[in-house]
């Protein structure tokens, strides 16, 4: 085949993927823009509070949100009025489709193949989880694609030696900090490219020193002024005070939760004394919080009694809890998203800062169509899923085993890996907190499908990426 040809059939394939992707965001958007999750409401208050000039969102008073994503919703709330919410989900959308590109491109680098990475882009056209949460007002779809992003530039980095790379991946983890604050996670990622490359530099150690602060610096750079803002509001110079109701929820929810019994003594006596006689689910954390606010705390006073209480828990059944946290990190491994159902909306409002009617921009005779054909999707099917786990980690292993591609193949590993602790540690793993990790596991199981291919018909003979 010559090369015109070769790059007639790349673009023909490539036309056709992306004609595949736009009808499936097509079919997902005739589903509505109703708002299933309890985070999204807030969000979009905080939204309006930093549209209407208060960007650092001191009227809420909340320690426990970052403000990025309240501040990218600000933007369409403040230029679209009446129609913010359904552009902020248009653009969302872009925002899957901009992942999938980068997936492509990530795949291409660490398979050395253009063809692979097409492969790639294929798999994501067939994802349906992800750009379903574009539709809902939630942090993951503007998270993943800073995540990928970040990725891509360290693999380059390490691939590389470019400074530069290591700058922009600092800047894209800061930013996603900013959104999500998991993505702290990936910072082992960042240092460890920053290692590699720092490795591969000419001259005196205290270059190779700069080379390996300078991602990391970035980072910092982007989440000082919300530490600050925390520090003046409540004392807490951190990004976040949200530790306590996290390890709430971890330790003591019912499998895979901890169910360690709630103190009774200590500061779990301090804790029941101001709930009182209030009639609560003491195992939930937000009605817990909900009443420890109203009791006369403040968000980080009440975040503080729920981290006490929750360590004294540990520290009275730590075999246990231990072994909660252990089988979470495998949990987090084998779920599948959730089945869902049309949510019928109300004639005016939901009560909660959504306009019904805004939320239902597209009435398609053809929803139920959709929803019954998501029943029959991979992430919705548990042996799709673990098959896909186990290929995941194959395709990390082919990468730590080969010489050429080991630093890309830290890159995944410290990125998936730190994830699975941090959600294990502090949340019950669900799908949605898995899925900002897709693309990397499309990747990184392309990884493994080409060594298996090497192994049983030889290298493949395509065209290295650039």
């Amino acid at each position: 085949m010559t090369a015109d040809a070769s790059r007639f059939r790349g673009r023909s394939v490539i036309a056709v993927l992306l004609g595949l992707e736009l009808l499936k965001h097509a079919g997902l958007l005739s589903l509505g823009l109703a708002q299933p999750w309890g985070d999204s409401p807030l969000y979009w208050r905080l939204a309006g509070d930093a549209a209407t000039g208060d960007v650092w969102l001191v009227e809420a008073a909340l320690a426990f949100r970052t403000p990025g994503y309240p501040w990218w919703l600000a933007i369409w709330r403040s230029l679209c009025g009446p129609a913010a919410l359904v552009v902020a989900v248009l653009s969302q959308h872009l925002m899957v489709l901009l992942t999938s590109v980068l997936t492509a491109a990530l795949t291409a680098r660490v398979t050395r193949s253009t063809a692979w990475g097409l492969g790639a882009r294929a798999l994501c056209a067939l994802s349906t989880a992800r750009p379903l949460y574009a539709n809902w007002v939630l942090t993951e779809t503007l998270a993943t694609a800073l995540l990928v992003l970040a990725a891509w530039c360290l693999v380059g980095a390490c691939d590389r030696g470019r400074l530069r790379c290591l700058l922009l991946a600092g800047l894209c983890l800061g930013l996603g900090a900013l959104v999500r604050p998991s993505m702290l996670a990936a910072a082992p990622a960042l240092i460890s490219a920053g290692w590699f490359v720092a490795h591969r530099q000419p001259g005196p150690w205290s270059r190779r020193l700069l080379v390996l602060s300078a991602g990391p610096l970035v980072l910092v750079a982007c989440l000082l002024p919300w530490c600050v803002r925390n520090a003046v509001l409540f004392d807490r110079f951190t990004l976040t005070v949200f530790t306590g109701r996290e390890l709430w929820t971890a330790h003591f929810s019912p499998w895979p939760g901890g169910e360690l019994a709630i103190p009774v003594d200590g500061a779990g006596a301090e804790l029941r004394a101001r709930i009182g006689e209030a009639d609560i689910d003491l195992r939930h954390n937000t009605s817990v919080s909900n009443v420890l606010k109203q009791s006369g705390l403040n968000d980080a006073e009440t975040d503080a009694l729920m981290e006490r209480v929750a360590w004294q828990a540990m520290a009275a059944e730590p075999g246990r809890a231990a072994f909660r946290t252990l089988a979470r990190c495998a949990t987090f491994w084998y779920v599948k998203d959730w089945e869902i159902d049309l949510v019928h909306d109300t004639p005016s409002t939901d009560g909660r800062g959504f306009d019904a009617a805004q939320r239902r921009w597209i009435a398609s005779p053809w929803q139920s169509v959709v929803v019954s054909g998501l029943r029959w999707t991979p992430e919705r099917w548990f042996p799709a899923m673990w098959a896909w786990s186990v290929a995941t980690w194959i395709g990390i292993g082919v990468l730590l085993g080969d010489r050429d591609r080991r630093p890309a193949g830290w890159v995944f590993a410290l990125v998936l890996g730190t994830t699975t602790v941090l959600t294990a540690a502090l949340e019950i793993p669900l799908y949605r907190y898995r899925c900002m990790l897709e693309p990397l596991m499309i990747a990184a199981a392309v990884v493994a499908g080409q060594a298996v291919l090497n192994r049983f018909h030889g290298p493949s003979r395509y065209r290295p990426s650039a």
